[in-house]
């Protein structure tokens, strides 16, 4: 009799126990800086347990259908993980719930800063007009050199041609090599453009802030970085850049 007893009551446990696991509510939250109270946008809160998730909205908010003794797990750039099981209690609450999340600290490399002399990148070696005559010739022009010009030798035969200074002063050649340097400059850019494209696109600044793809073009156009800013900074460094333009962005 009393091992029947024993046996009933424990059954009635597990089936309160599982009873109370398998409750579903409906849970809404708001996620906030524990600091400033400001409310944490597109912060992500999965169920583990079940494997599904969400984002919060522009003011922080969420609500989800969910179950007595789920683990829950909310996460944003810039603060440290939320962790929690859902109790009965949740499943009682009637109110939207506010969970505090604590900011975490990121440690930056040091910074060293050094001065310029004035109009550094202005100093240009500055060309003065040489006339180049050949004295060796008796003629009435002898800086005409669009002709071979000669220096004879001193018993008067032939002597050696000097016809390669032609182009250092012959004006279709200067052009030539303006529009060489033209084009090297054009290519110059386009690599350059690649490799910032490269380091600064949609695939990163989502990745790093689950932006909206609504408001993703606006958010780059008001990130307005200096080329130089993106081509010699680190992806931890770019990304610290995106996480502080993207929180200006936020309250603008």
């Amino acid at each position: 009799m009393q091992r029947f007893l024993f046996i009933s009551i424990l059954l009635l446990s597990v089936g309160t126990l599982f009873s109370q696991e398998g409750t579903h509510f409906e849970l809404k939250g708001r996620v906030v800086d524990s600091e400033t109270g400001d409310p944490i946008t597109f912060a992500s809160i999965v169920i583990t347990t079940r494997k599904k998730g969400l984002a919060s909205n522009h003011i922080g908010e969420f609500e989800f259908e969910a179950q007595v003794g789920d683990v829950v797990k909310i996460t944003s750039i810039g603060y440290n993980d939320y962790h929690l099981i859902l109790t009965e209690d949740f499943a009682k609450e009637e109110n939207r719930i506010t969970f505090f999340m604590d900011s975490k600290a990121y440690v930056l490399d040091s910074v060293v800063v050094f001065h310029m002399t004035d109009n550094f990148y202005l100093k240009k070696k500055k060309w003065d007009t040489l006339q180049v005559e050949n004295p060796y010739l008796n003629t009435v022009n002898p800086t005409d050199w669009s002709k071979t010009q000669f220096i004879p030798n001193t018993d008067g035969t032939a002597g050696v041609s000097i016809a390669g200074l032609l182009n250092v002063f012959d004006k279709k050649h200067k052009q030539q090599q303006r529009l060489k340097k033209l084009e090297e400059a054009s290519e110059f850019e386009k690599e350059r453009k690649a490799k910032i494209d490269a380091k600064f696109n949609k695939k990163l600044v989502k990745r790093v802030t689950r932006i909206d793809d609504r408001v993703i073009d606006e958010f780059m156009d008001f990130c307005d970085f200096r080329d130089a800013e993106i081509l010699y900074a680190s992806e931890y460094e770019l990304t610290m850049k995106i996480l502080d333009r993207y929180k200006a962005f936020l309250i603008r």
